[in-house]
């Protein structure tokens, strides 16, 4: 089954999103923005894994017992591999990315005391708004993306969750296997 270790986000941040997600839209560019219901913090995408295996990923979220709820704050937006050439489009952290980053790199390590690979690219902390599809109006969306200041919005981070994700041809639906939540 395909997963991923994500924390979830607030409804009033979702809002947030979907209002940015609308103004970036006025581009025309060819994205697929991420529905809200889907709106979440990966820490880390593992993909394909047996079903047999999810407990040792479960003990490794487990292992993050010891971290305490972050007060986060949204940031800036920014893109993958960067603003001149966009693929993904997404929202960082202007608080909370120190302590993302620290929960990543301790789930990392725990993950591989299970057997699982290291990821393979430094981790940072960002929210998915969507990504590009094509060129079609690209040069708007750039432009927009370096206009737009997201408003700030404070948020608790007090939960990390396994999701399972099934590809439909009308998007992802992910279902909660496990929560952690976080003092």
């Amino acid at each position: 089954m395909r997963t991923f270790i994500a924390v979830p986000i607030p409804d009033e941040v979702k809002d947030l999103i979907v209002g940015i997600q609308e103004k970036l839209e006025a581009s025309r560019a060819d994205v697929k923005w991420v529905e809200r219901e889907n709106l979440h913090f990966t820490l880390r995408f593992l993909g394909e894994v047996e079903e047999e295996k999810i407990p040792k990923v479960k003990k490794s979220i487990s292992a993050l017992g010891n971290f305490r709820a972050i007060q986060a704050e949204t940031g800036a937006l920014g893109a993958f591999p960067s603003f001149s050439s966009p693929r993904v489009i997404w929202l960082g952290l202007k608080k909370g990315e120190r302590e993302m980053v620290a929960m990543a790199a301790a789930l990392d390590k725990a993950l591989r005391e299970e057997g699982f690979p290291p990821e393979d690219k430094p981790f940072q902390a960002h929210l998915t708004l969507g990504r590009v599809r094509s060129p079609r109006d690209l040069a708007q969306l750039k432009k927009m993306l370096t206009e737009i200041s997201p408003p700030e919005k404070v948020f608790q981070v007090n939960e990390i969750c396994l999701f399972k994700s099934t590809l439909t041809p009308s998007g992802s639906i992910y279902d909660l296997l496990f929560q952690l939540p976080l003092e």
